[in-house]
């Protein structure tokens, strides 16, 4: 899809605004866009680095009926900001512009530095954020997957009911699923074997925290961005961290030292795991499928 070059007039606009909201006492000062530099990477949607002489912006683009992806993402990342514990880019507009939605973020200057010790300590005080219940405020998405929410005290039910039952509903609609949805039935009526002797805190959590969602400022700060957040237990991020791509054991190893981690994660990642895969099964089909279904099947062969 071509971005219409008046969007980012109107974001011209909207970014003088705001520069004169922040600095009252200047009414002449504005932001004139003189660099639009697109930049590749992103599989849900189309990114841009909008910039002037002095300052730079990270701008999401996405179709004008996505605009509720990025008000959750904007609520998602001001939730995250404010619990003071972890870096993440500040949310500064969304809304819509013709045939077009957009979220327009601080642009962070990342660098190839890993501080997995850093990363460790600031993610676990993030996790330690928490709430009454599992769930979140609303609906929001996983990519551009609705992911549902309610508020439920028992995790295990809330995890196969607003995480795995919505994602095997919406791949029905595509794919013969019967064999997962067997699976599934056995990994529902048995899930208590994957809690056993562990009682899941309820912690705020990013929701999508693979490698390519995480990194580093270049005074070696660890930063989180694309969140998918809710109230969960706190090894759905850590699993995913194995998932595509691995911060090293060094991480691990601090991050117990912080938020222990219990033994019995060793076994659940693959239950929480496989909740992004039935995601990427959704999304981009293909290979996904079949390894749901593979994952499905281990799953309840775990528990028989």
């Amino acid at each position: 899809m071509n971005v219409d070059n008046n969007l980012f007039k109107y974001l011209e606009k909207l970014l003088s605004d705001e520069a004169k909201k922040a600095d009252s006492n200047t009414k002449s000062r504005t932001f004139q866009l003189k660099n639009i530099r697109a930049i590749t990477g992103g599989d849900i949607n189309q990114a841009f680095e909008v910039s002037s002489d002095t300052k730079r912006y990270f701008v999401k683009v996405n179709l004008a009926s996505m605009q509720a992806m990025f008000d959750c993402e904007q609520y998602s990342l001001e939730t995250i900001s404010a619990s003071k514990t972890i870096k993440v880019p500040q949310a500064l507009l969304v809304g819509c512009y013709r045939d077009w939605s957009f979220l327009v973020l601080e642009k962070l200057s990342l660098s190839r530095m890993k501080k997995p010790a850093a990363f460790a300590i600031d993610l676990a005080a993030f996790h330690s954020t928490t709430y009454e219940s599992f769930g979140w405020h609303h609906n929001n998405f996983i990519g551009f997957t609705p992911q549902l929410n309610e508020w439920d005290n028992n995790w295990p039910d809330f995890f196969i009911n607003y995480r795995l039952n919505p994602q095997v509903d919406f791949l029905e609609k595509t794919n013969d699923v019967r064999g997962l949805k067997q699976n599934l039935s056995i990994i529902s009526k048995h899930i208590d074997y994957f809690f056993q002797d562990y009682n899941p805190q309820v912690s705020l959590v990013h929701g999508d925290l693979w490698s390519g969602n995480y990194g580093y400022l270049e005074d070696g700060r660890p930063v989180i961005y694309d969140p998918a957040s809710y109230y969960a237990d706190h090894e759905v991020d850590l699993a995913m961290m194995e998932l595509f791509g691995h911060p090293g054991e060094r991480f691990y190893e601090v991050y117990n030292q912080y938020y222990p981690i219990h033994p019995g994660y060793s076994v659940r990642k693959k239950l929480y795991n496989f909740y992004h895969i039935l995601n990427h099964a959704n999304l981009f089909g293909g290979s996904y499928v079949s390894q749901a279904q593979s994952i499905s099947a281990d799953l309840a062969r775990l528990i028989s």
